[in-house]
């Protein structure tokens, strides 16, 4: 997503699956918000990019993989304690529902394109699910 060069940016949604990959590189600081219940959120990050992600969840999980270190309440990547590049804050709240952060690394970023996928699923189209790209 960092590609649209956004400055600011907002999900909100629930009972549903999330991906959120913010390939691309950041020209200038953005801020994403994402607030989600019953639902799966995954963040993917590039570990080149400055990132700060303040994870809120109510009984919910947060796991966050290799590639951030935590500050203050925060989750930073490497680049984010150098202090020198455009940063992207993400606010993540989720509740009753799980959180994973990732940092791709050079090997995991081949052909990286910015994606936001969406799985929707309802009680009457149980086991369909439609994907948006």
């Amino acid at each position: 997503m960092l590609l649209s060069h956004f400055s600011e940016m907002r999900l909100s949604g629930g009972a549903a699956g999330y991906e959120l990959g913010f390939g691309g590189t950041l020209s200038r600081d953005a801020k994403a918000k994402v607030e989600a219940g019953l639902s799966g959120v995954e963040i993917e990050i590039p570990a080149s990019t400055a990132a700060r992600v303040i994870a809120e969840t109510t009984l919910g999980s947060v796991d966050v993989g290799d590639g951030f270190t935590e500050r203050q309440g925060a989750l930073l990547t490497e680049d984010t304690l150098s202090g020198d590049a455009p940063v992207l804050t993400i606010r993540a709240g989720v509740r009753l529902g799980s959180l994973q952060l990732r940092a791709r690394y050079p090997a995991n970023l081949a052909g990286c394109l910015p994606t936001l996928a969406v799985e929707l699923t309802s009680p009457r189209n149980q086991g369909n699910s439609d994907y948006l790209r």
